[in-house]
């Protein structure tokens, strides 16, 4: 390539380089401009830049023997302003960020509202009060027994154990106290089981309601049998006529009966509504425990 060859190719990319830098610096002198407009010109401009700088390393050391290589310049910048247009639309249409008002560029957006003093001042602060966690307590029949943290399934806590029998007893499993115990079934049928929050031997006459936090069977005179209540994680509440050899006892929360003379007539009231298919998890309006 001869010397004013060389010479025509240095000006037309120091030229094509400044129309660059010059349509990038643009909207930053006129900021009133449409927020698209800056983009198109912005980032056009960019690829006018880089463009210019790959045809003049093309044109001087890739193949600097083919002097008609410089009559492609204006076809190549004609494409260039193709591209820095369709760039900047595209750009446009991808990007859907709201604009801003006119005479000011885009501004970050904050992504929360700004908070009172006050609420500041109490995060920072922590909360005022704290419950410290009390020990595991199991009521029953006016009494209360207090379940160890090293209780588990296999080695629980016997609350009530007559004649070799469990009747009633607990144990605690990932920081839950469970309760499990035996009621006074029908004759001739097995005893109701609670285990594990499970219950099995219910007879087809009775009923069972039950919510996270309560469980009540009832007879089918809707007599309540057994109510096992959470009145908190760390404390559970039994009420119920517990089946034991050769007797009964029934259980209330202020006191229990050992083998009650017939008919046998808890003084603890229902907690749910019937029938549950009907009333599922739905307490009677009234306080109960």
């Amino acid at each position: 390539m001869q010397t004013s060859d060389k010479r025509t190719v240095w000006l037309a990319g120091i030229r094509n380089g400044a129309i660059g830098i010059i349509t990038m610096a643009f909207p930053f002198a006129f900021q009133h401009i449409p927020l698209w407009v800056y983009r198109i010109l912005f980032w056009g401009g960019l690829c006018v830049i880089v463009v210019s700088v790959l045809i003049l390393i093309y044109n001087l050391y890739i193949r600097p023997n083919l002097t008609r290589d410089i009559k492609m310049i204006p076809l190549l910048m004609i494409i260039c302003g193709i591209l820095l247009i369709l760039g900047g639309i595209i750009l446009h249409l991808i990007d859907k960020t709201p604009q801003t008002a006119k005479g000011s560029l885009p501004e970050a957006k904050t992504s929360q509202k700004s908070e009172s003093p006050s609420i500041t001042e109490e995060r920072q602060m922590g909360s005022t009060f704290n419950e410290i966690p009390g020990p595991f307590i199991v009521t029953f029949g006016g009494n209360q027994a207090y379940i160890p943290d090293t209780t588990s399934k296999s080695n629980p806590s016997r609350i009530i154990n007559w004649s070799g029998a469990d009747i009633l007893y607990a144990y605690i499993a990932n920081e839950k106290l469970y309760v499990n115990t035996v009621l006074y079934g029908d004759a001739n049928l097995p005893a109701v089981e609670i285990t594990d929050n499970q219950f099995r031997n219910i007879p087809p006459q009775w009923d069972k309601n039950f919510n996270n936090t309560a469980l009540e069977i009832v007879d089918e005179n809707l007599t309540p049998r057994l109510q096992l209540v959470y009145k908190s994680p760390r404390n559970v509440v039994i009420n119920g006529i517990f089946k034991i050899p050769h007797g009964l006892i029934i259980m209330e929360e202020t006191g229990m009966v050992i083998n009650p003379s017939s008919p046998i007539n808890p003084k603890f009231r229902r907690i749910f509504k019937y029938p549950s298919r009907s009333h599922q998890g739905q307490e009677l309006d009234e306080p109960h425990l």
